[in-house]
């Protein structure tokens, strides 16, 4: 994984990524840990990004709903996902109100890119 701060260098690390159908196959549940359980220092608990995520297709909308929840930081948010040429355009908004946005791109089975914009934690 690569983090590219505005106006600071580029970090790199491991991270995993855990996913799984739940509520009878109607949505996706994902883990999401960085840096990886193997490169997480114990003593410092709210560094990185843990967290999980639920998502579920809405047909009438060709978009999926999405609840991201970071108990680390506190934070919720809800997004809204559809698929925008190659990448997966995630909009949403933070539990403080600030709208953000996530873009996956260059998606192949083991590898993505992700971009993020605005208030995203």
């Amino acid at each position: 994984m690569a983090n590219y701060p505005e106006g600071e260098e580029p970090t790199r690390g491991a991270g995993e990524w855990i996913l799984g159908w739940a509520l009878e196959g109607r949505a996706v549940q994902d883990v999401w840990i960085v840096p990886s359980r193997a490169e997480r220092d114990p003593a410092d608990a709210a560094a990185g990004s843990y967290g999980t995520t639920l998502r579920y297709h809405v047909p009438a909308e060709d978009a999926w709903r999405i609840v991201w929840v970071n108990p680390v930081s506190d934070s919720v948010s809800t997004m809204t996902a559809r698929r925008v040429g190659d990448a997966i355009v995630q909009d949403g908004v933070d539990d403080d109100g600030r709208p953000f946005r996530w873009v996956f791109s260059e998606v192949e089975r083991d590898r993505f890119q992700w971009r993020s914009g605005g208030a995203s934690r």
